[in-house]
């Protein structure tokens, strides 16, 4: 009996552009390719072969693309999100049971419908975020945000399934664009068992008085305000430190603030770290400091709470609630005073139940991926 064929898409892929999506997207795809025939259409990013096998993968990028290209203003460039689109046509030469998209960039969505409609494949879109009129047109202005609005409603309507990273996102997937909850499941698998456990026993002793944060270097991450947070921490403790971890469009003003700050002695940055290197940054340090005003879920967060660092959030931060109560949560004004006391008692008293951590294991992808195949008939 033939595999099922599932094709997974993204105009990113890791290792060479490092972020949540493409690291989940990584994820899945190589566990199901143990058992299905699996394939990733992307953008051939430099150092990337045209067509190449990974981990079992059979990977097909297109239209050559660079950190340089995918941005545009420090935001994500409509060039590119238009290339990525015009490279999903090449779906209509093979025939599908199942295609796993994202719904960012959403212009590629048209192409994906119109192959649903011709070749009968299943479709589901995995939602992270949902912006509302108000993100929208602070992200692009009045006229570009309201327009990005319409069509985010419109494009993401017609898949067969939608998978939300929270439950958070699912109650907003069915407020924003009224999908029916029976067509919304929760599933996001981050956290690598094995790795986690591997990282915690080899640097069990390990300990400092380092502040942490890793991620995409974009405004949206705040590290303005984590710089002054830490900033202030640091003219009560002098002997606390920070690293940044991540690379984007705005390092270079990070670096500058830094700088301007009178930091370059405390806090350094470091380019994106082997998943090895990283776990040991973040179970080394004091705590994971995350100023960010937008997420959708926050793997980094899941990572850290995994590795027995404490993460700590200001009360507005948008992490979802199930993740949200697992941290340190503080107005803005009293972190400063939460982390120097933090720091002081150590992190022996830290503790999250693994049960509560257990339904982001990626060892749940292949039961979760055989159900919804299941419900949606493909054999």
């Amino acid at each position: 009996m033939p595999k099922a064929k599932i094709a997974f898409s993204y105009d990113c892929a890791y290792p060479w552009h490092v972020g949540g999506i493409e690291t989940i997207n990584m994820l899945e795809s190589s566990a199901l390719a143990k058992k299905f025939d699996v394939y990733f259409y992307t953008l051939r990013w430099p150092g990337m072969r045209r067509r190449f096998v990974m981990s079992g993968v059979r990977y097909d990028a297109m239209f050559r693309i660079s950190q340089r290209r995918l941005y545009l203003h420090k935001r994500r460039s409509i060039r590119a999100a238009l290339m990525y689109s015009l490279s999903m046509f090449r779906l209509f030469g093979n025939n599908f049971d199942l295609l796993v998209v994202d719904e960012f960039p959403y212009l590629h969505l048209p192409v994906v419908m119109l192959y649903k409609k011709f070749s009968g494949a299943k479709v589901a879109i995995r939602v992270a975020e949902v912006w509302d009129l108000e993100y929208w047109r602070r992200y692009l202005g009045v006229f570009g945000g309201s327009i990005a609005y319409f069509l985010s409603k419109t494009l993401i309507r017609g898949a067969d399934i939608y998978i939300a990273n929270t439950e958070n996102t699912k109650e907003l997937i069915s407020k924003e664009y009224g999908i029916s909850n029976n067509k919304i499941e929760v599933f996001t698998p981050v956290l690598n068992d094995s790795e986690v456990a591997l990282a915690r026993r080899r640097n069990k002793d390990c300990s400092s008085r380092q502040i942490v944060f890793a991620g995409r270097l974009i405004k949206e991450k705040r590290l303005d305000l984590w710089l002054s947070t830490v900033r202030e921490v640091i003219h009560k403790m002098p002997d606390v430190t920070g690293v940044i971890i991540g690379d984007g469009p705005e390092r270079d003003s990070i670096k500058s603030m830094i700088k301007n700050m009178g930091l370059e002695r405390s806090v350094k940055m470091l380019s994106p770290l082997p998943k090895s290197r990283l776990y040991k940054e973040i179970r080394c340090s004091a705590m994971l400091l995350n100023m960010s005003e937008r997420e959708g879920l926050s793997m980094i967060t899941l990572e850290s709470l995994a590795l027995g660092t404490p993460v700590v959030l200001p009360s507005n931060s948008p992490i979802p609630k199930e993740i949200k109560r697992l941290c340190v949560v503080e107005e803005s004004s009293q972190l400063p005073d939460r982390i120097i006391e933090m720091i002081r008692k150590g992190k022996k008293d830290f503790h999250v139940d693994a049960s509560e951590l257990s339904k982001f294991s990626v060892s749940n992808i292949l039961p979760f991926y055989e159900k919804i195949m299941k419900k949606l008939g493909i054999t």
